[in-house]
């Protein structure tokens, strides 16, 4: 795996690396991540330090994928919401968002 790995060096050159970036290095240098989504998971988040034996990983592979789990809360949320202070920071940041990038 090239250095550029190294979480420490999210900024590189001067640049930040965007999660897209760090995607599609790995796609580039792992060509069988493409085929497999919960592959191209565990790889992303062992470069942030996420560790797993290789059991552990196995047994990965056949948990809900993280997309179904999350898409399931959201449609839930009107009758399960998040906190208050939750909510609030998600609306800060859906003004600050809407504000720099100009785009909703």
């Amino acid at each position: 795996m090239p250095e550029k790995w190294v979480k420490e060096q999210l900024i590189e050159g001067g640049i930040k690396i965007t999660t897209n970036n760090r995607v599609e290095n790995l796609l580039k240098y792992i060509p069988e991540l493409r085929s497999s989504d919960k592959k191209l998971l565990l790889s992303f988040w062992e470069k942030e330090g996420f560790v797993l034996s290789e059991d552990q990983k196995k047994k990965f592979m056949y948990c809900t994928c993280a997309e179904s789990i999350t898409r399931s809360r959201r449609k839930l949320k009107h009758m399960y919401p998040a906190t208050k202070e939750v909510a609030e920071g998600r609306y800060k940041q859906f003004e600050m968002y809407k504000h720099n990038v100009g785009v909703v």
